[in-house]
């Protein structure tokens, strides 16, 4: 039998041999490196220094043979744990099992230290935990004082969670959520005589048990039949008022006892708060959506065929807003009313996430107007402008290249007694920079009858600054209205009887605009 790496077997037939004493050292040149060599032994029949009997020449164990290993050295210490001078695999593996103890020493301590890191961040975090002390406050923030600093918290971090508080805000705000359908009268077909009709649907908040609802003026303009959903019964409902310039309106059914909207304020709402809005998008009723507060001060004009409609200072939201979600209700995390849904942006007509209303402080003044009075009155300075391009600046000779140019001023109004003229350049108005028509619409619309403005203008380019007392629009409403009423008379003088059958059909036009209508249905040149 060979020897393998670690032990020596020895020939039976010669003499027994001595125990033989190895070190663990580097083998003399010839040996193969790393293995263990034996301590030189006296030549066979010969005695060491104890005088035991020579064991036979083992010099280059493990490899070629090379000289004479070197004088013999003290015998090396055993691997930790084990007899003094073990064989080389031990030592090797007692080397691994000393680096695997070492490792997972080494991931116990990182464990611990995990452990102990993770633990003070939740002490630190936790309400109830160390010197922190959380109270909530009156004002609705919560204190938490610890270390060196007071920090104010909002109230939602003492409150349930999210889900829990969309479920609670839902439960109160929907009964106070109608569903508005509207019949809506198109444009008279001058060949029949007959009108053309549609549907439109919304939503509206209740604001009063005895049956006022607040909705948006674009949901039932130009309606002749309102059916108002609330809870499990349908009512007919009237329009008590409508302000188009705001895209207000109030209805009212006749009902008792209605659940009422809580109002909140618009006046402290902060970016990033939690909203819901509540409607029926699509007409599927007593929907709910949650957001944020993603913008603030948010302005826009909006124009149709015969109104223009100034939004001023609208919230903007996350929370998804489609179409049937007009009118209704915007709250905040208290179920409070702080806003009426009006507007989506988007290229699809769908929710993209940017949708907007118009803050409550707002609606709550026009609808209190619109229910004492039937009409709402806003803030009047009483010029007309045309805006100014960087072309008409230079074709004019105007001293700046944008602003508005003042090319009407009416009488005994605002502007005529704070001294503006037609031709004056306007820039600025209260605090907003003007650059076009729009925008001196929506800066007089921000401020209320009453308030006393700065207008900052040019004349005959010299920069000056005049003081107006804004006054009311009641007087150009009413002018409105009369212009409106009158063009009406006009076009039923125009439209041809149909239930007559014996009068001309063509009774009422010219031949010109018979022609017209001809080309336009196809049949003419």
């Amino acid at each position: 039998m060979s020897p393998d790496n670690n032990d020596y077997v020895p020939n039976p037939a010669e003499p027994t041999p001595q125990p033989v004493t190895y070190t663990y050292q580097t083998p003399p040149a010839g040996g193969a490196p790393g293995t263990p060599m034996p301590a030189p032994a006296p030549a066979p029949g010969a005695t060491d220094a104890t005088g035991a009997t020579g064991a036979p020449d083992m010099s280059g164990f493990g490899g070629p043979t090379g000289p004479t290993g070197p004088t013999p050295q003290p015998a090396g210490p055993g691997a930790p744990g084990g007899p003094t001078g073990p064989a080389a695999e031990r030592a090797r593996n007692n080397r691994k099992h000393l680096i695997w103890l070492v490792a997972v020493i080494a991931v116990v301590v990182i464990l611990c230290g995990v452990i102990a890191a993770g633990g003070a961040l939740y002490l630190r975090l936790r309400p109830d935990a160390g010197t922190t002390e959380i109270t909530k406050t009156e004002t609705g923030t919560a204190t938490e004082t610890g270390g060196d600093a007071t920090i104010q918290i909002p109230s939602d971090a003492v409150n349930p969670s999210e889900n829990e508080l969309s479920v609670q805000v839902a439960q109160k705000v929907l009964p106070s959520v109608v569903s508005i359908s509207a019949t809506v009268q198109g444009e008279a077909d001058p060949w029949t005589g007959g009108t053309s009709t549609g549907t439109s649907s919304g939503s509206g908040v209740i604001l009063k048990s005895n049956g006022y609802i607040v909705t948006n003026y674009h949901v039932i303009e130009g309606a002749t039949d309102i059916k108002v959903a609330a809870g499990d019964n349908t009512y007919d409902a009237e329009v008590v008022g409508a302000d188009a310039s705001t895209d207000i309106a109030v209805l009212k059914v006749d009902a008792t006892d209605l659940p009422v909207i809580e109002i909140g304020t618009s006046s402290n709402l902060l970016t990033g708060q939690y909203v819901m809005a509540v409607g029926s998008p699509f007409g599927l009723e007593k929907s709910v959506s949650t957001g944020i507060i993603s913008g603030l001060g948010r302005s826009d004009l909006m124009a149709s065929t015969s109104t223009l409609t100034a939004y001023i200072d609208l919230i903007q939201t996350d929370a998804a807003i489609n179409p049937g979600n007009s009118g209704g209700a915007l709250v905040d995390k208290n179920g409070k009313l702080i806003g009426i849904n009006a507007l989506i942006n988007s290229t699809s007509g769908s929710s993209a996430g940017v949708g907007f209303a118009i803050p409550v402080d707002t609606v709550a003044e026009i609808a209190n107007q619109l229910i004492d009075t039937g009409t709402a009155t806003h803030a009047f300075l009483g010029i007309g402008t045309q805006t100014i391009t960087p072309e008409i600046a230079e074709a004019y000779g105007f001293a700046v290249d944008e602003g508005v140019v003042v090319n009407a001023v009416s009488e005994n109004s605002p502007a005529s007694k704070a001294g503006i003229q037609k031709g004056d350049i306007i820039v600025r108005i209260g605090d907003d920079k003007v650059t076009s028509t729009e925008e001196v619409f929506s800066a007089v619309r921000s401020h209320k009858a009453g308030d006393v403005i700065e207008v900052e203008l040019y004349r005959n380019g010299t920069k000056q600054t005049v003081s107006a007392t804004l006054g009311t629009d009641e007087a150009e409403q009413q002018a409105q209205k009369e212009q409106e009423q009158q063009q009406e008379q006009e076009q039923q003088q125009t439209t041809p009887d149909s239930g007559d059958s014996e009068s001309n059909p063509h009774d009422g036009f010219t031949l010109e605009e018979l022609y017209e209508m001809l080309r336009n249905q196809g049949l003419g040149q």
